[in-house]
This record gives C-alpha cells, sequence and structure tokens, in this order.
C-alpha cells in the first residue's frame, strides 16, 4: 500500500515538472505572439519569463522586447482614440 503511494506520489510530482513551462519557452511563445500581434498575451508571457528567472543574463533582452511590445501597445491605443474623434 506504502509503494502505490509512493507511486502515485512520484508520478504527480514528475507529471507537474514536464508541465512547467520553461523561462525559454516563456520567452519564445511571447516573441511568436508579439509577431502575431497579440500583444496582450506577448506582454504576460515575457512577464512570467522575468518572475520564473529574475536574475537571469538574457533578461536585458526580455525587459527590451517587452517594452517594444508595450510601445506597440500605447500605439494601438492612440490610434484607436483617434478614430473614434
Amino acid at each position: 500500500m506504502k509503494r502505490a503511494i509512493f507511486f502515485s506520489l512520484c508520478l504527480c510530482a514528475s507529471s507537474l515538472l514536464w508541465s512547467q513551462t520553461t523561462y525559454e519557452q516563456y520567452v519564445e511563445q511571447a516573441i511568436a505572439l508579439a509577431e502575431a500581434d497579440s500583444l496582450e498575451q506577448a506582454e504576460e508571457c515575457f512577464k512570467q519569463a522575468l518572475k520564473l528567472a529574475p536574475k537571469d543574463y538574457r533578461n536585458a533582452l526580455v525587459f527590451n522586447n517587452l517594452g517594444r511590445v508595450q510601445e506597440a501597445k500605447i500605439g494601438r491605443a492612440v490610434q484607436q482614440e483617434c478614430r473614434d474623434r
């Protein structure tokens, strides 16, 4: 019985580890979303990457890309505001 419980716990833990998104996956997904003009989702993926590895040496590029996404969102909002007038 104890072995069955232990095996079940190990199986659950390993499935959780395999299902976790990595830093690289978040960044790659964010770039793909930004290129597809899904700016809200791209911004969230960049932020998740930063949360996952706040001291990663590549974060300068992530911050740069996050800023570009946010800039594009502001540009989109300004264009929408101008059209609405």
